[in-house]
């Protein structure tokens, strides 16, 4: 099982290894359900899953991803054990510290439908098999080199690739209720399940990673040719005039639709996320009387720029909508 996971691990480190200040990060996580056990009082703090002592980077030399390997395979009986998709440039977690990529990835939610309507949704949609299949548990997360490698050191290269991220989510599509991509994770500071580890989310039921397709030899295409070929995504339409956006008397000052989205992109730091997003909730639909969708959008534009160890996923956006 180790050797899958250093195999895998090389796989996607392989194209960066020549660069002595990138680390791979190892990031174990305590499952949800131990909250009640290692914080009997209720006082969790919000950083509570993440063991920080525990959290490890290593160098992206044949011994530094053996030593990652070994790593993770030994915290899996304890913890949800992530890894970096991206390396970082030193001991970091920030998507500013992210440079490279030579790797699109997706992680496909089965939802009712499991492991097999991950698999469904991803053999029937039309973009070329993944090079990499991991199962997360109750589903997938899907890999695809492409080559020449996209230099990610500038903000116009960054937003550059994260859409092409999203793309690839709107390209393998699903519906919410069953197999669907997860939009969550088209973030340059992405961690992942890895493989050979175990996936904690069911108490009594811990659910095997495991690679179930591995051809990281099998021809790549260019980024150009993604962008060519994946769908465009829509731009939010239009719900209001401008005039009826525009807002006053109010801590974030004068909005319009094109300020809204501006406002948006701003993310928060991790320790205030979700309780400032509550807050811009209900201001977006009580205060300004946006319709829920729009302001489900620009929640989840504001979430998506908020970096942290965990996403927010969209089923707590949509709680945080139901409750403004």
């Amino acid at each position: 099982m180790v050797t899958n996971t250093s195999n895998f691990l090389t796989a996607l480190m392989e194209a960066y290894a020549y660069l002595e200040h990138l680390r791979l990060e190892i990031r174990p996580l305590w499952p949800s359900w131990m909250e009640s056990d290692l914080y009997p009082d209720g006082r969790a703090p919000h950083y509570w899953r993440s063991e920080h002592q525990y959290r490890t980077w290593f160098a992206l030399t044949a011994p530094g991803i053996s030593a990652a390997a070994n790593y993770a395979t030994e915290l899996s009986d304890r913890f949800d054990v992530y890894f970096s998709v991206l390396p970082r440039n030193g001991c970091t977690g920030k998507a500013e510290d992210v440079c490279l990529s030579s790797w699109l990835w997706a992680d496909i939610d089965g939802g009712n439908e499991g492991v097999q309507g991950s698999i469904a949704l991803v053999k029937k949609c039309d973009i070329p098999p993944p090079h990499i299949a991991v199962v997360s548990g109750g589903g997938l997360h899907c890999y695809w080199r492409f080559d020449p490698m996209l230099d990610i050191a500038d903000q116009a290269a960054r937003n550059l690739l994260k859409n092409v991220l999203k793309r690839l989510c709107k390209a393998i599509g699903g519906d919410m209720d069953g197999a669907h991509a997860d939009t969550a994770p088209a973030n340059l500071a992405c961690v992942l399940r890895v493989p050979g580890t175990y996936n904690h989310k069911q108490k009594s039921e811990p659910r095997a990673v495991r690679l179930i397709r591995f051809k990281p030899e099998m021809e790549a295409h260019s980024l150009t040719w993604w962008r060519a070929y994946l769908p465009a995504l829509q731009l939010p339409a239009r719900r209001y005039p401008v005039s009826k956006l525009t807002l006053s008397g109010n801590s974030r000052g004068n909005r319009s639709e094109d300020g809204l989205l501006r406002w948006a992109s701003n993310g928060y730091a991790e320790g205030e996320r979700h309780k400032r997003l509550a807050s811009d909730a209900k201001w977006l639909v009580r205060d300004l009387h946006l319709d829920k969708q729009f302001a489900r959008e620009l929640i989840e534009i504001k979430a998506d720029a908020s970096p942290g160890t965990k996403p927010v996923t969209r089923s707590e956006i949509e709680a945080i909508i139901k409750w403004a």
